[in-house]
């Protein structure tokens, strides 16, 4: 496991955020109920607390559904592929732009130099 808590990154989470193994009672039946930042639910993973009672196993979720970090970073990435094709068809365009521009040049200069006496 990574520590991100040394370095150059500054620590963003807020002191006293629970970490994988605390353990709380749990509100719904007073059991032990465990922490863990990837607890599976609903197709997702999550950070919950989930009692250890068979017969609870309450979970309190404490990220909402569909927030979860690879949501997040799957929204980034088609964000960011979204940029880099949007720049690629700009400079594509520019460069055509360059191309035909250069053309008309260069056909102008030919005329130019054709024209007899000047």
């Amino acid at each position: 496991m990574h520590s991100h808590s040394s370095g150059s990154h500054p620590e963003r989470r807020q002191p006293g955020r629970p970490q994988n193994g605390d353990i709380r009672a749990c509100p719904n039946c007073g059991a032990a109920s465990e922490f863990s930042e990837r607890y599976r639910f609903a197709g997702e993973v999550v950070p919950a607390w989930v009692c250890d009672s068979p017969a609870c196993r309450e979970h309190d979720i404490v990220r909402r559904p569909g927030t979860s970090i690879s949501n997040a970073s799957r929204k980034l990435i088609r964000a960011s592929k979204k940029l880099r094709a949007d720049v690629s068809r700009t400079m594509m365009r520019a460069r055509a732009r360059v191309e035909r521009t250069g053309v008309a040049v260069e056909r102008t200069d030919s005329k130019l130099q054709r024209k007899p006496g000047k």
